[in-house]
């Protein structure tokens, strides 16, 4: 499959993975989304 890739040079690249994995997880910046999805799923029987 083809597709695109593009690159950047960062200056700390550490802070940058960092900043990737805090995306996810309890402390994440979707956790009340994926909180409310998982209600939702539960009230539909998945």
């Amino acid at each position: 499959m083809f597709g695109q890739q593009k690159t950047a040079k960062v200056s700390n690249p550490e802070t940058v993975l960092d900043r990737m994995w805090a995306i996810g997880g309890d402390t994440g910046y979707y956790a009340f989304l994926w909180k409310i999805r998982g209600m939702i799923d539960k009230a539909v029987g998945n």
